[in-house]
């Protein structure tokens, strides 16, 4: 038959039940039971992307195991028990450097934080101007930073003049002549760097020196009489400005206008030079061109055939579209006809239906222009369009781009306002050819084979908001392109349901658009900061899923993330427990327990 155990041995089992789990609770309770226990965690305070970094957390000095959560929930691991070191992979900064906590937690409530900067691996150009406010015709200094380092030999841009940075990453400009307070543009790009701009304003302080517009034709017929010349000021025409013709390096003529401010000149007839000067001058006055000469062409006129130019608006605000049509004397179009503004050759001819595209150009103030079209084998051709001033007071249009690509590789350009909103329509120029921005705000081209790595232009503009430039880096493919790596960037760790982003680089760190990124069954493509964003699955246990990449001219890879059951069990001290009452019951039954 089946016995027991007798009251007194009951007891005595009950009480070592009782003492060893309290004894245990104890021991698993032991680090964070005193409120002087200190925890610290230690490691860098900054880090590039991609980079594994090792944390360390001690309590009272000693390594512990412990829970360590990096930014909000972004991974979670557990320390080494006998070291108390963890490594995470810093995740992606792909616009800029931001700074994450990385938080780590004992049993018993106790924790302590860590701060961290992530870098973006990538350096962005940075502008620094040496006075906020800038005045016209005086010097400022610009300086070009990678964070705190100088840039040496970076290229800057500003009134269509190109500088490069000295040995401290500085250039001195000096800023223009202008009739009012006017916008202007930098822009900075160098090899191997993530190109930048800012807008500065030039303010219009009525200096000692006022400026003066002239208006006049670039191209005109020898010894022609009667040729209009208008000087313009800030509040209207100017009266007695002298104006002095030299041709073949002497005095031809002078002038005085009238008080509209215009003058009836004469050109000199041909001789050996095929152009004259003009000298435009007034006491307190300074034109707003650097060159204080101004050429004009001398084209003759023959037997040839005239052509005819007409210009579609005939008023327009700068930065417009001018649509150009050029005939012959008999109404024919003609093919291969070079358009001008003013002295300016532009770098588009006439098509086969004779016409010909250009964006208006910039002014300060309310302006005619001198238009020509020439073409050997004929008698140019001549109009004006009026040009509207509409820079004060527009939003600047945003240029979204990735700055470095392959050639023969097509890329896009995305343009938006100032509060972040996509552009449809907007004329964006590159490599002389011009699209239209779709709906998203996005055009699309193809970059041109170079034999040399090679910067180009990208030019955005549109009704209503100030034109907007940068730069694009263009990378030759000579030698083994297959040899060129791709770099993922991604976090360890990603919790089911997430959302996480791919950051795709080149083995140099610049950020790659168009590069394919698979996904279990997803497969997407990187946008121009080389990113994409894909959703963890639900599952129920903790699982490793495969990301591969591909692109043309570039060797494919592969890397592994961890996918996160969200439902991890955290309280395993207390099955510890249970178990450990367990056996002690158990043994002390069997000690204690008999048969009858």
């Amino acid at each position: 038959m089946l016995g027991g155990i007798d009251l007194t041995k009951k007891i005595h089992v009950i009480s070592i039940i009782i003492v060893a789990s309290i004894f245990f609770a104890m021991y698993v309770n032991c680090f964070t039971i005193n409120a002087q226990d200190v925890l610290e965690i230690t490691g860098p305070v900054d880090a590039f992307e991609g980079e594994e970094i090792e944390f360390t957390v001690t309590l009272d000095g000693e390594p512990i195991q412990a829970k360590v959560i990096f930014g909000n929930s972004l991974f979670v691991n557990w320390t080494n028990s006998s070291t108390g070191i963890i490594r995470f992979t810093m995740p992606p900064a792909p616009i800029e450097d931001k700074e994450y906590v990385v938080k780590a937690e004992v049993l018993g409530g106790l924790n302590a934080n860590h701060s961290i900067l992530v870098k973006n691996r990538t350096g962005i150009l940075k502008i620094e101007l040496s006075t906020d406010y800038i005045i016209e015709m005086e010097k400022f200094n610009v300086t070009v930073k990678d964070r705190d380092e100088h840039v040496i030999r970076a290229n800057v841009w500003f009134n269509s003049a190109k500088y490069v940075t000295d040995s401290e990453g500085n250039v001195t400009l000096i800023a223009p002549d202008i009739l009012i307070t006017t916008n202007y543009g930098i822009s900075v790009n160098k090899t191997g760097y993530k190109s930048n701009s800012t807008m500065i304003t030039i303010n219009e302080v009525d200096l000692g020196l006022k400026l003066m517009e002239v208006i006049h034709p670039s191209i005109v017929e020898p010894g022609v009489a009667n040729i209009e010349v208008n000087v313009i000021g800030k509040y209207g025409s100017l009266e007695n400005v002298t104006i002095e013709i030299y041709y073949e390096n002497s005095k031809y003529s002078e002038y005085k206008t009238d008080r509209k401010g215009r003058v009836s000149i004469q050109a000199p007839s041909i001789n050996n030079d095929n152009y004259f000067s003009l000298y435009v001058s007034k006491d307190g006055y300074s034109m707003y061109n650097v060159e204080k000469e101004i050429t004009v062409s001398l084209f003759s006129r023959d037997l040839g055939s005239d052509l005819e130019i007409s210009l579609t608006p005939s008023e327009v605000y700068e930065g417009d579209l001018v649509k150009a049509e050029v005939t012959d004397d008999i109404g024919l179009s003609v093919e291969g006809v070079t358009i001008w503004k003013g002295y300016l050759e532009l770098d588009v001819t006439t098509d086969s239906m004779g016409r010909a595209e250009f964006i208006a150009p910039s002014v300060f103030m309310d302006r005619e222009y001198h238009i020509y079209a020439i073409k050997k084998g004929y008698n140019y051709a001549e109009s004006k369009i009026t040009l509207r001033d509409r820079i004060s007071n527009l939003e600047k249009l945003t240029i979204e781009i990735e700055t470095v690509i392959n050639e023969s590789e097509v890329f896009y350009v995305t343009i938006k306002d100032e509060s972040n909103i996509p552009l449809e329509e907007v004329s964006t120029i590159f490599n002389s050819e011009e699209i239209l921005t779709n709906e998203n705000g996005t055009a699309s081209f193809t970059a041109p084979n170079v034999t040399i790595d090679t910067f180009y232009s990208v030019e955005c503009s549109k009704y209503g908001y100030l034109p907007s430039s940068t730069s694009i880096e263009v990378i030759n493919l000579d030698g083994d392109v297959s040899s060129r790596k791709i770099q993922i960037c991604i976090a360890p760790y990603v919790m089911e349901s997430n959302e996480f982003t791919v950051t795709i680089r080149d083995d140099q760190g610049n950020l790659l658009s168009g590069a394919r990124v698979t996904f279990m069954d997803i497969s997407l493509v990187t946008d121009f900061k080389g990113t994409v964003t894909f959703t963890a699955p639900d599952i129920n246990w903790d699982r490793i899923q495969e990301i591969l990449v591909t692109k043309f001219a570039y060797e494919s890879t592969s890397a592994e993330i961890t996918i996160r059951n969200n439902e991890e069990f955290q309280y395993w001290y207390l099955v510890l427990v249970i178990l450990i009452i367990l056996i002690i019951g158990f043994i002390a039954f069997f000690k204690y327990g008999r048969i009858v």
